[in-house]
This record gives C-alpha cells, structure tokens and sequence, in this order.
C-alpha cells in the first residue's frame, strides 16, 4: 500500500499576489509526491498447539504438551476410524497490530520432522469454538472452517507454509475470533496408515517450532 501525499504549489505568495500577476488556474502546476509506507513484521510461535487422537481407547486422551504432534488418515482391519488432527493457536494480541491495519501476507509454516509414506493433503481449517491445550481432546474438539491447504511431499525435515492472509486480516479487524487452525488429511480413514508429524511449541529447537509471520501496514 502507498501513502499520498498531494501538494499544490501555487507560483506567487499566494492567491491574491497570483491573481495581481494574471496567473490563473491553468498556470498552476500540481505535484503528486508519492512516498512508501512502511512495512511492520510480526513473527509469533505458537500459544498453544496439540493434537486430538480418534482411536477407541484415546478418544479422551488429551496430549497438550506433546512433541510432535501429528496428522493422520487411518482406520483398523475392522473399519474402525483412527484418525489424528492437529491444532494450533497464535496470539495475535502479543503483535499490537491495529485494528485498521492492511494485511499484506499471513504465513503459517510447521516443520515436517516425519512425512507420510505417501504425499498427503492436509486441509487447514479456521477453527471456529474456544480450545485450550491442556483440555482438548477428539471428544470435545471444536469445530472449524475451511481456508487452505498445503502438500505434505514425503521428505521429512522440511517446512511447510501455507498462507492464512485473509484469516489474519479477519483476526485483526474483529470480524472473525482468533482459535487458531486444524490441520487434518483431506481423506481420512485410509486403509493403509498416512501418518505425518511436526515440531510443536515444546520442541527443544526454537527455529523447529511453529511459526506464523504477519506483515502490514499500519
């Protein structure tokens, strides 16, 4: 975005001494100086991430706090799902972005530390409800939107980005709560298991951790 700034220089000390010169509306000249705004940089890990497990007997189990966590399309011999989905949360408050800012870019990467044996889609979806780490679980998992996607490839220890700019720029004007994303395979209930992990908050290596980096206007 570019700030305008328009100037009208008028040739004499003003409109009378023009006017007493016989300069009229067509002898005056109009500059338009155009100068650019800068450009503010937010870069935020995580204030919360974990991952929901749909197995029978882990259904309640919570795994805030995990490192990795994990995506999954999977089901057992008997047709039972056995999905896994991932959740995680910026705070965008930490960030003082303005209201009325413009959102240039909103960049979400996570560092694939074990790929699927098989490329996958995971869907990124706007969660849409309230979650806290220490709490959330497959049972009570909150609901979600959908936004974007990204190719998992089958390289591990390489980061993925996906671009979240329209849901960031909600988040900053108020239109839309900030809960966060969920990452889930575009096609679960494989029946051959597509498991994927990234580094979450918790991981040792800070450049490993999630990461979403916020660039605008003021």
């Amino acid at each position: 975005m570019l700030a305008i700034v328009a100037a009208s220089l008028l040739l004499g000390s003003g409109v009378g001494a023009a006017a007493s010169l016989g300069i009229t509306s067509t002898n005056l000249t109009t500059y338009t100086i155009v100068a650019a705004a800068p450009l503010s940089t937010c870069t935020l890990t995580p204030s919360a991430d974990s991952y929901v497990d749909q197995a029978v007997l882990q259904q309640n189990t919570n795994f805030g706090g995990v490192t990795p966590v994990q995506v999954e399309s999977s089901q057992t011999i008997g047709l039972i799902s056995t999905n896994k989905r991932s959740f995680v949360m910026f705070n965008l408050s930490s960030c003082s972005i303005p209201a009325a800012a413009a959102v240039q870019s909103a960049t979400l990467s996570v560092f694939l530390s074990q790929a699927p044996t098989q490329n996958r889609t995971w869907n990124i979806n706007r969660v849409t409800a309230a979650w806290t780490e220490n709490v959330i679980t497959w049972a009570n998992q909150p609901t979600s939107a959908s936004s974007t996607s990204v190719a998992t490839g089958t390289t591990s220890n390489v980061t993925l980005q996906a671009t979240v700019t329209s849901d960031v720029q909600s988040f900053v004007s108020g239109s839309l709560t900030n809960n966060g994303w969920r990452f889930a395979d575009s096609v679960e209930d494989s029946a051959t298991v597509r498991n994927g992990q990234f580094r979450s908050r918790e991981f040792g290596t800070v450049a490993q951790r999630p990461t979403l980096v916020v660039n605008y206007y003021p």
